[in-house]
């Protein structure tokens, strides 16, 4: 559903990628997007729920941003858009995020190997199983899709 979520966005935001500095494909081609997931500039009201509802769980809608992202044709780290900054300054926020991700990929799976031996859920395991469990199914957007009138 979160991908799903995505794709939406793409579709109604018209753009080729929720993430424009991460897209190969922003490399390969004369690629100009200055907007990003989740901002909406286009998209009905109906639409930006349910894609709310889709990517409940989404780094983008708490305080987590990615590490870097794309200003131009240059790759900088969060928040540093129209500021000088060089290649050190962004590798290290590339590799902050990801460290972030991977520790916090890590502390699920932990949980995940030995749910039940103990009875304290970390917060953010928690969290995300709520964000998870409030994403609609195929179903249910199918049903705003097809009710959506041009």
């Amino acid at each position: 559903m979160y991908a799903l979520g995505k794709v939406l966005w793409c579709i109604f935001e018209g753009l080729p990628s929720p993430d424009g500095a991460q897209s190969v494909e922003s490399f390969l081609e004369d690629f100009k997007q200055d907007q990003q997931f989740p901002e909406f500039r286009l998209s009905p009201p109906v639409i930006q729920q349910l894609i709310r509802r889709c990517t409940a769980g989404a780094p983008e809608w708490g305080k987590r941003h990615p590490g870097v992202i794309r200003d131009g044709d240059q790759i900088v780290p969060w928040g540093k858009r129209d500021c000088a900054v060089t290649a050190t300054e962004t590798q290290e926020a590339a590799t902050r995020w990801w460290r972030e991700e991977l520790s916090l990929a890590e502390i699920y799976v932990r949980h995940e190997y030995v749910r039940g031996e103990h009875g304290r859920v970390p917060e953010h395991v928690a969290q995300l199983e709520r964000d998870i469990q409030e994403r609609p199914s195929l179903e249910e957007v199918m049903e705003t899709l097809s009710a959506l009138q041009f």
